[in-house]
């Protein structure tokens, strides 16, 4: 099943619509855009059927539960 990853409030995105990127890609730089008190990410992954769903019925997935191939840092 196809994820969709979201990445909301850059300033800048770097790549384009199904570009392959890898560890190595920078597909945007964070930033303050909509109505936000200063600059952060919000990320987050869905299963592509709840695209067409609002933000709050989505069924985001949760992070915790998958196995990392490396440590994931928290700043």
């Amino acid at each position: 099943m196809k994820k969709v990853g979201l990445y909301q409030h850059l300033d800048r995105i770097t790549v384009i619509k199904n570009q392959k990127v890898d560890n190595n890609s920078i597909i945007g730089y964070v930033g303050a855009t909509g109505n936000v008190t200063g600059i952060h990410l919000h990320f987050g992954w869905f299963n592509e059927e709840e695209f067409n769903k609002g933000w709050y019925e989505r069924k985001w997935e949760d992070f915790e539960k998958y196995d990392y191939i490396f440590p994931i840092k928290y700043l």
